[in-house]
This record gives structure tokens, C-alpha cells and sequence, in this order.
């Protein structure tokens, strides 16, 4: 058989009701031409595409929002809700960020941000799509937007540390001031007890004296002139008695009570003063070990599903055009069939 009779070998056109795939090998084989030619276009369509397609990434910065500054304990509690931070983004920051990215890249477009909130983690995340050429500048806007929230974030956990640190400095300032006052009446009551039992002595001394006199009186008069005598010796006696006994109650009672009620109001104080001390080292202790607010990660890049990648563009276009040419070569022959039967009709 021929080269020239073997194109001409079972055709659709012979069986156009029955599917035979040797007709079809022998169209392919006879429209060869158009085949490779409508594959080849399918296919370098794909590859053109596959090469001019810009790869697209979603650039995902992450924030954690840090915890409330607690009174000498972490509480668990975030500085800011996590909602609420986006609400603040996407009003107030992200605007003044963009007004400012505007002003500075004036040839250069704005980073579109998506901005959703995991509150029960306390992260935020801000999303860009965009190519691998432009990371270093969504990156550096991502940076821009989500300092402005650290700077706050930490502004605020310090003003609350330090109204916390203000008030039990306060407080152990007052201690130590009640304390030193304290202090300073026990020393003046100490020497108020010195000067009372100072008095009592020279009161016993006088004392002792006038009886001592009484005594000499009694002994060198004889009974008819003692009466006089002893009437002068015993003129100041009830009231040198009643001063002593005075003294002896201000000496050995009252300054006894005000210095122990004192003694034990220093106590009280100097337990004020170190519990203030123990305060504030807690605070100190608090605010070094708290969870700040923190960015995580900073426009990592990750693939967009969206769409075909190159790889799978260019098999697709393997496929489309085997599909396409197939189509091509039979409406090729299903054209010629007609055409051959208009011919035989007129």
C-alpha cells in the first residue's frame, strides 16, 4: 500500500456514527500541520503566561498584644483588647501611616492591608498580597504600622507602672516619716522620764531631809516646846508628799504607757515601711517580667492558593492544546464531509 493511499485509510467521514480511533489517528496524520500548529499555540500561550504571571504571596506580620500591668501579679489580662487594636488600626494608624508612605514614596503605591484579630490568643494579623519584589517595602510598612501599637502598648504598661511604683513609694515614705517621728517623741519621753526621776530624787532628798530635822527636833526640845517646833517642821510635808506621789504616777504609769503605746506604733510603722520596701520590689520584679506587646514575625511570606502556579499553568496548556487540536483536526474533517457532500449534490 502507498504512502498516498495509506492518508486515505478509514476516515470519520466513512463511519461518522462510530467512534474509531484509527480514522482519528489517520485525520491527525492527514491535518498534522494544523494539529502541531494549534497545540504549539495552545502551548506557547501557556508558557508566555506562566512566565509573565507574577507570583503572589500573602505577607503576614504577626502581633502579640502583651498583658496588663497587674497590682504585683500578672493578671492575664491583655494591655488592649485584641479587637480593639484592630479597630484602632484600621481607623486611626493605618490612615496616618498611609498619609505618611504617601508623602514619602510618591511614585510608589500603598501596601493594602487585611487586618483580623484572634482575641482569644491575643494576636493581630495584618495580611498583604503581593510579589516577592515588593517584601522589602510591605515589610517595612507592616514595621511602621505595628510600632506605632508597641510604642503605645509599652507608654502605657510604664504609666501604670509607675503610678503603681508612685503610690507604694508614697507609702513607704509615710512609713518611714511616722516611724522617724515616732521615734523622735520615745527619745523626747525617755529624757522627760530621766528629768522626772531626777525630780523624784531631789524630792525624796528634801523629803528626808525635813523628816530628818523633825527627828532632830524631837530629840533637843524637851515635850512643853516641841509643839511649835514640830508644827514648822511638818508645814510643807503634805505637800511635798502629794508632788512625790505625783511624780512617782507620771514616772512609773503614764510615760510607761505613752512609751509603750509608742514602742508598739513603731512597730506598726516599720512593718508599713517594710511591706512598701517588699511592694515595690514586686513591682520591679513585675514589670521586668511582663509580657510586652511584641511583633512575632514580620511579613512572612507565604504562597497565595489562589490561582495555578506556573508549573501547573504550563501542564494545563499540554492538555488544552492536545484538546484544542483534536477539536481543530475534526472540525477540519467534519468541514471536509460537507463540503464533499455539497460537491456530489450539485
Amino acid at each position: 500500500m502507498s504512502s498516498s493511499s495509506s492518508l486515505h485509510e478509514p476516515s470519520p467521514a466513512d463511519s461518522p456514527e462510530v467512534f474509531n480511533p484509527i480514522a482519528v489517528y489517520y485525520a491527525i496524520l492527514r491535518r498534522k500541520v494544523l494539529f502541531i500548529g494549534v497545540f504549539a499555540a495552545i502551548l506557547l500561550f501557556g508558557v508566555v503566561v506562566a512566565m509573565i504571571r507574577t507570583p503572589q504571596n500573602s505577607f503576614v506580620t504577626v502581633l502579640q498584644i502583651g498583658s496588663a500591668y497587674g497590682s504585683n501579679s500578672v493578671s492575664g489580662r491583655l494591655v488592649e483588647d485584641a479587637g480593639g487594636v484592630v479597630t484602632k488600626l484600621e481607623r486611626t494608624v493605618v490612615p496616618e501611616i498611609a498619609r505618611a508612605w504617601r508623602s514619602e514614596h510618591p511614585e510608589g503605591t500603598v501596601p493594602e492591608l487585611l487586618i483580623k484579630a484572634k482575641s482569644t490568643a491575643g494576636i493581630v494579623l495584618l495580611m498583604t498580597k503581593a510579589g516577592m519584589d515588593q517584601q522589602s517595602a510591605v515589610s517595612a510598612f507592616h514595621r511602621s504600622v505595628v510600632e506605632k501599637i508597641v510604642q503605645q502598648h509599652e507608654s502605657l504598661v510604664m504609666a501604670q507602672y509607675q503610678s503603681h511604683l508612685s503610690e507604694a513609694q508614697q507609702q513607704l515614705d509615710d512609713a518611714v516619716a511616722e516611724s522617724n517621728q515616732l521615734k523622735e517623741s520615745v527619745a523626747q519621753h525617755e529624757q522627760r522620764k530621766k528629768l522626772l526621776k531626777h525630780q523624784l530624787e531631789r524630792l525624796n532628798a528634801e523629803i528626808d531631809e525635813l523628816s530628818g530635822a523633825r527627828q532632830a527636833i524631837v530629840e533637843k526640845t524637851d515635850g512643853e516646846n516641841s509643839a511649835p517646833a514640830l508644827y514648822i517642821a511638818q508645814l510643807d510635808m503634805p505637800a511635798l508628799l502629794e508632788h512625790r506621789d505625783a511624780l512617782e504616777d507620771e514616772l512609773n504609769i503614764k510615760q510607761n504607757l505613752v512609751l509603750s503605746g509608742l514602742k508598739r506604733k513603731i512597730v506598726v510603722a516599720q512593718s508599713n515601711e517594710k511591706a512598701a520596701l517588699a511592694e515595690i520590689a514586686l513591682l520591679k520584679k513585675e514589670v521586668n517580667s511582663l509580657r510586652l506587646t511584641r511583633i512575632q514575625s514580620l511579613a512572612s511570606p507565604m504562597p497565595d492558593h489562589v490561582g495555578l502556579s506556573a508549573k501547573w499553568i504550563i501542564i494545563m496548556s499540554l492538555l488544552m492544546g492536545l484538546l484544542a487540536a483534536w477539536f481543530a483536526v475534526m472540525f477540519a474533517e467534519y468541514m471536509r464531509r460537507q463540503l464533499g457532500a455539497w460537491k456530489r449534490q450539485h
